[in-house]
């Protein structure tokens, strides 16, 4: 069962080793049995902005965790573009439609209320 998805913020402060925050939460949900999703699009975005080849190389090590999910977007691009209107951006969007599809799950962010009225992680 899926009980975290990470936002790009918080794939990219897992990737830049900014917080230990990301890594302790998936640690307790795969102690948990259960599985943590990451969306395609916050691993390229967050892959598009990382400042080194380390960072990218734990890009790869998060993408090939063996308790998480890489989650490719809907294909329907109408709700793309509606859930990106609510959440301020189509990667957002993506993020909050991953969540809702695993209900309890919670969206790991710099940002929660970006997400409300999800439940949330801040890191």
């Amino acid at each position: 069962m899926i009980k975290l998805v990470l936002d790009v913020s918080a794939v990219a402060a897992y990737a830049e080793g900014r917080t230990l925050d990301v890594g302790d939460l998936i640690e307790q949900v795969v102690d948990e049995g259960n599985e943590f999703a990451v969306p395609l699009l916050c691993l390229a975005e967050a892959g598009h902005q990382a400042k080194s080849l380390e960072v990218f190389a734990r890009l790869r090590i998060l993408a090939g965790h063996p308790h998480g999910v890489i989650v490719a977007p809907p294909g329907d691009w109408e709700l793309l573009a509606d859930a990106g209107r609510v959440y301020g951006s189509v990667v957002a969007g993506v993020v909050a439609t991953v969540a809702r599809a695993n209900r309890g799950a919670y969206v790991v962010t710099t940002n929660p209320d970006a997400y409300e009225p999800l439940p949330t992680i801040g890191i």
